[in-house]
């Protein structure tokens, strides 16, 4: 709905639905089959926005206000959409998903919830897989596992965070390339490039 009725908006700012600047009139959301619930905040009371919830507010006067990001284990699934919406966009991630769902499975160790053992699964699944295509293709693995540091570890294409493994290339050994842009350096043919494993997954999953 957004797209359509802000078309030249979106042209210019494709990444325009992540920033806090636009809104549209809620009757024209309504009128499109947009649930939209409005609520007024009382002194004391609190307000809950789930995972995929676009919110705005105003002030009817002096306020003072906080706002806490929470979640919990049933979200983790919403976090890996998330994940898969910004590498289309190509926006950095404020910290890794993959990360965050290991060190907290770690720390809850044998005693993992059902909705958290999914996401492992599919995270290991979706990784075994890629790092088995990118090997067929021809491409060297790493014997040496690197520690994986925030601001260095992303992929120079999608901005994603390579916490699971990366790949580099000889012709720029700086520069990182998750599993899924490797080929976008395309210069050079896959014999030339190596991929490197994350030693805490690695460890995780030993």
């Amino acid at each position: 709905v957004m797209k359509r009725n802000l078309v030249r908006l979106f042209q210019d700012e494709p990444d325009l639905m992540h920033k806090l600047c636009t809104t549209l009139d809620p009757g024209i959301l309504v009128a499109n089959g947009i649930k939209v619930h409005k609520i007024i905040q009382s002194e004391g009371s609190f307000v809950v926005t789930f995972p995929r919830g676009y919110h705005s507010g105003f002030n009817t006067g002096f306020n003072v206000a906080e706002a806490v990001n929470f979640g919990y284990d049933a979200w983790f699934k919403f976090g890996n959409t998330c994940c898969n919406q910004y590498k289309l966009m190509k926006r950095p991630s404020v910290f890794s998903h993959p990360q965050l769902v290991l060190e907290w499975s770690r720390k809850r160790l044998p005693d993992i919830p059902d909705t958290v053992a999914k996401e492992l699964c599919t995270l290991v699944d979706n990784f075994k897989r890629l790092r088995d295509r990118l090997i067929g293709l021809g491409i060297e693995r790493e014997e040496k596992f690197y520690r994986f540091v925030p601001d260095r570890h992303q992929c120079a294409v999608c901005q994603h965070h390579c916490y699971l493994s990366c790949v580099r290339c000889r012709c720029s050994p700086r520069r990182h390339y998750c599993m899924l842009h490797f080929d976008k350096c395309e210069a050079c043919p896959p014999q030339s490039k190596r991929l490197s494993e994350s030693a805490d997954f690695r460890e995780f999953i030993e």
